[in-house]
């Protein structure tokens, strides 16, 4: 990722000096992602904080419900 940082600042200060040089605009591209892949391949997610476990617990109980309503439904329509 820091090299294709680099090639971007030599692309443009190529560009203020008239004389464009794309070859350094283009692997800083490819630099760029492929650095951006590797970063993003050993990305490990934050743990789950106890922020918002009320609302978890509240939300995971009204799933609960809608589950055991349907089921009702389901077993009333059957008979």
């Amino acid at each position: 990722m820091l090299i294709g940082i680099i090639f971007f600042v030599i692309f443009f200060t190529s560009d203020q000096s008239m004389q464009l040089q794309p070859l350094p605009f283009f692997g800083g591209v490819a630099a760029a992602l492929i650095g951006f892949y590797f970063i993003r391949k050993d990305w490990k997610p934050a743990p789950p904080t106890q922020r918002f476990a009320t609302l978890r617990k509240m939300q995971q109980k009204q799933a609960e419900a809608k589950e055991k309503q349907k089921q009702k439904q389901q077993g009333g329509q059957k008979k």
